[in-house]
């Protein structure tokens, strides 16, 4: 029978197996593991478009750039939550239309 500690029983408890030393990485001299991704900003609606946002358009026009392909396409990382990637728009804002950029030359 297996052990129980609390309301946890170990019975049928199926760990994750560790790796033999033969079945692990070796790097060459000088190599290390690969290095990770920087993370990448996510920004919300709120911060790409007007008033907050460096985008002059309303959120309908936002929504239907999307659809149509011409903004980014964004993230969802849940249910109600939608986000878009810096460098995607800064490569908009990078590439904006004339009409976007006052005489000061801001957004």
């Amino acid at each position: 029978m297996g052990r129980s500690i609390g309301f946890l029983s170990l019975h049928n408890c199926s760990a994750t197996p560790r790796k033999r030393r033969s079945q692990m990485t070796n790097f060459a001299v000088g190599d290390g593991p690969p290095k990770a991704k920087p993370l990448e900003a996510l920004l919300r609606l709120k911060a790409v478009i007007s008033p907050h946002g460096p985008i002059p358009v309303s959120k309908s026009t936002w929504w239907e750039g999307v659809r149509s392909g011409r903004f980014p396409k964004p993230v969802k990382l849940g249910p109600r939550t939608t986000v878009w990637r810096q460098s995607d728009v800064q490569l908009l804002i990078d590439n904006a239309p004339p009409s976007w950029v006052d005489s000061k030359g801001t957004m």
